[in-house]
């Protein structure tokens, strides 16, 4: 038996947990990933150690794109995506028990059914994302061509356009490679959601009136976060209890909330889908839907 709080943390434990494992091995991807395109660096022709003008048409590219696709596909990133599929059940099974005690009843085979058809629905979406040829293509491989094509149209240093590539393919001491940034987010953002898609369905199933904003902060906690953590700025006149807030006020919520640049405003977030996008794209704090009035007590209380 666990507390709302304690449910959350397991929640939260679960999900870095297998993002870890899953992103561990993409490292040694990157510099395979890196070496071909090197190769291929290597073999367009160049003149006193600069690129020269030639062109590199469909053909190039379709070779690019196969040779990185193989390396993708050879690596250890499909069975570790299968590893990390099984967390989805994990956490359905923590929110089902979690909403179990919160309103005394357990979810219908309605219910079960509507979250098995949402993570099916979200699986098929990572496998695509993450090994679809034309999903890759668009968000991985085209850059690597655009940073070639740029070096050769304007002529320029061959150590110059490796430096580039290393720096998009692997990364550097602040920043990861973009392979690495792109699988996490998808996995990652896809999973939280998947967790808030079954507290929007809890809401309506048991018409919860009222909701728990809760996580941890940390420094790079965005500051729309760090209020509704807090029931600070621009949220405090909001609150029932400090992290607590009426569902009737999400309109209002989202209203307030900075959406420009750097925000990580996610644009599908409405009243209906606010528990899966929270506070924008790579949000980890969760959203509770609770009824009101709601005692400390039973907060506080060991729930089922």
């Amino acid at each position: 038996n666990m507390t709302i709080q304690e449910t959350a943390n397991k929640k939260y434990s679960i999900i870095t947990d297998a993002e870890k494992k899953l992103t561990d091995g993409l490292k040694s991807s990157e510099k395979e990933i890196f070496n071909k395109v090197l190769a291929i660096l290597q073999k367009l022709a160049q003149k006193e150690g600069k690129l020269t003008k030639e062109t590199i048409n469909n053909k190039f590219l379709n070779t690019l794109t196969k040779q990185v696709l193989r390396v993708i596909r050879k690596s250890t990133l499909q069975s570790r995506i299968e590893d990390f599929l099984p967390n989805f059940e994990k956490i359905e099974k923590l929110n089902s028990s979690m909403y179990a005690g919160i309103t005394g009843s357990a979810f219908t085979p309605k219910i079960k059914a509507e979250i098995s058809t949402y993570r099916k629905i979200t699986i098929e979406n990572i496998v695509n994302n993450l090994l679809g040829e034309s999903q890759l293509k668009a968000n991985y491989i085209n850059p690597i061509r655009d940073i070639l094509f740029e070096g050769v149209a304007l002529k320029q240093n061959v150590k110059a356009v490796e430096v580039k590539l290393s720096k998009y393919i692997k990364g550097n001491k602040t920043k990861a490679g973009q392979f690495s940034r792109y699988t996490t987010q998808i996995v990652m953002d896809s999973i939280n959601q998947h967790d808030g898609q079954i507290n929007d369905i809890a809401r309506d199933a048991f018409q919860l009136d009222g909701f728990m904003y809760v996580g941890s902060l940390i420094k790079t906690s965005r500051d729309n976060c760090e209020h509704l953590v807090g029931s600070t700025g621009k949220f405090k006149d909001l609150q029932v209890r400090k992290g607590m807030y009426r569902v009737e006020d999400i309109p209002k919520i989202i209203r307030r909330l900075k959406k420009g640049k750097g925000s990580g405003w996610n644009p599908s977030t409405t009243p209906a889908t606010f528990a899966q996008y929270r506070g924008g794209y790579g949000c980890r704090h969760q959203i509770i839907y609770v009824p009101l009035p709601i005692t400390y007590r039973k907060l506080n209380n060991k729930i089922k």
